[in-house]
């Protein structure tokens, strides 16, 4: 990693095919009211007219720069952006997404002010057809912060922090001291963000969150997390079952709360599966395995319940399933699975 010059944030654009919606991305980029930051594009082999609107915008803009490769995925292109960054501060910003004009600003002040090695804010979700608002009237809400490592990253495994990388800036010092990988795990192509955080979060000794809302996030019909199941989602366990072995070892007192999100997540998988036609019945048997012997560590009873409705629906796949009337009195289509 290069050296970095101090308080320059570097703003990292993964893009692929991201056409329609960079209009409301670089006006997001122009607004912002911190002006010491460089803003790395990596065009992720778009076969869109992605780079042809990056090279425009990117004109006589000396403070902006693409990097252009062949289509290696997120976690690729994060890493790119890392790789070719120059600043002491980096945040991570999906370019179908809005930003606040004063995001930079209050989360580099609540990092220097604060002293921590990674800051958060709030989002909030917007429909697909949001644009983006020049709204620079935003309160700052109070500030939280944590110092106990094993607090941070409870608080992570329950929700209570954001596993996402977009809410948040982070000292570029601090990936190079992150557990594993240093950055993203190039093998995972789904739920990257989570197995970042946590490898992260498990060396920092700060971390402050800000009450403000400063991150919208659209809400795409057609974007990965909404997608239907393919392969590329079951990578998503890599990161989790490196974050169970670690808590094994170093935060034992962790294990009920990441079980409840392997437990979450591979039965979400389960139900992607159900609908599609995967038949590795090796990678199904494991996955009805964990979620059999874990699913005690669910706190609703209706996903309790829903383990059982898994183990019978694949042992008759293909057959006369139980009835949808059943599903919906035991809430089985309503459950919060991801």
């Amino acid at each position: 990693m290069s050296e970095r010059v101090k308080n320059l944030v570097s703003i990292i654009v993964p893009c692929y095919n991201v056409a329609p919606w960079l209009e409301d991305c670089f006006k997001s980029i122009e607004s912002q009211t911190y002006k010491q930051i460089e803003v790395v594009f990596v065009d992720d082999g778009s076969t869109d007219d992605t780079l042809s609107l990056l090279r425009s915008f990117t004109k006589d803009k000396k403070y902006c720069r693409i990097v252009s490769q062949e289509n290696q995925g997120l976690s690729a292109a994060r890493n790119t952006g890392i790789r070719n960054s120059m600043g002491e501060f980096l945040y991570f910003f999906d370019s179908d997404d809005i930003l606040s004009p004063k995001i930079i600003e209050i989360l580099h002040k609540t990092m220097v002010e604060t002293q921590s090695d990674c800051v958060g804010c709030k989002r909030e979700r917007v429909e697909e057809d949001a644009h983006f608002q020049n709204n620079l009237n935003v309160n700052e809400g109070k500030r939280i912060c944590f110092t106990d490592t094993e607090q941070i990253l409870k608080r992570l495994l329950q929700y209570k922090i954001g596993c996402a990388v977009w809410d948040k800036l982070y000292r570029a010092e601090s990936i190079n001291e992150m557990h594993g990988t240093h950055g993203f795990n190039e093998d995972i192509k789904f739920s990257e963000d989570l197995d970042f955080n946590f490898r992260l979060f498990s060396t920092i000794k700060k971390f402050t969150l800000t009450d403000t809302v400063l991150y919208f996030y659209r809400k795409r019909n057609k974007s990965l997390v909404r997608s239907k199941f393919n392969t590329n989602k079951l990578s998503s366990l890599i990161g989790m079952d490196w974050i169970e072995e670690y808590c094994k070892t170093y935060h034992p007192n962790l294990l009920k709360f990441v079980r409840m999100r392997v437990v979450q997540k591979k039965m979400g998988l389960l139900y992607g599966i159900l609908d599609s036609n995967f038949n590795d019945s090796q990678t199904i048997d494991s996955l009805l395995e964990y979620v059999k012997k874990y699913r005690w560590y669910l706190s609703n009873k209706f996903l309790v319940i829903n383990t059982y409705y898994l183990q019978h629906k694949f042992k008759v796949r293909g057959g006369d399933f139980v009835s949808d009337k059943l599903c919906e009195r035991l809430n089985f289509c309503n459950c919060a699975m991801l």
